[in-house]
């Protein structure tokens, strides 16, 4: 589930055609199946929630809060939607990460991200900061964003790599 980080240029995400700028596409090993999810340019974390479907997926994955940034939602607000998506999927596992970097807002995305740290500890969902190699700083590494918020493709396969290293299995 996400926003345009996960959907970036997929040509259709929720049957399983994702692009080379999604990070789904690198979250790869041998045991791990995408299985189906939603994820769509613009979307805060209620927008998820109201689209989001049961699945019958091992594991959730959450990469989203970026528009909920930029668009003031408020962290509880955040909080009520995640649990929202969580209980509407039925996933028995459930991996959050943190969201990537947002260079013209640093401070307020890594505020962000350590709020959901602290939410995913006390859900006992399992946390990944899946965007740490393509940061420096606050902000995107050099080569790592072409607008400054979205991945790069080569940031793309860090993050994924990073997630599905977070997926238990």
């Amino acid at each position: 589930m996400g926003d345009a980080i996960t959907e970036a240029d997929s040509s259709d995400f929720a049957g399983g055609q994702t692009g080379s700028q999604s990070w789904v596409t690198y979250a790869t090993s041998p045991n791990l199946v995408f299985s189906g999810g939603w994820a769509a340019a613009g979307a805060t974390t209620g927008k998820i929630a109201a689209n989001v479907k049961p699945l019958d997926v091992d594991a959730l994955v959450i990469v989203a809060g970026t528009n909920d940034v930029t668009q003031g939602v408020s962290f509880a607000q955040t909080t009520a939607n995640l649990d929202q998506i969580v209980a509407a999927v039925g996933a028995k596992r459930v991996v959050v990460s943190a969201i990537p970097p947002r260079d013209s807002t640093p401070r307020t995305t890594s505020a962000f991200n350590a709020s959901l740290r602290q939410l995913a500890i006390q859900r006992h969902w399992a946390f990944v900061d899946a965007a740490a190699g393509v940061r420096n700083g606050d902000v995107y590494a050099p080569g790592m964003t072409f607008d400054g918020v979205r991945p790069t493709k080569e940031a793309a396969q860090i993050i994924g790599k990073a997630i599905a290293g977070a997926i238990p299995g």
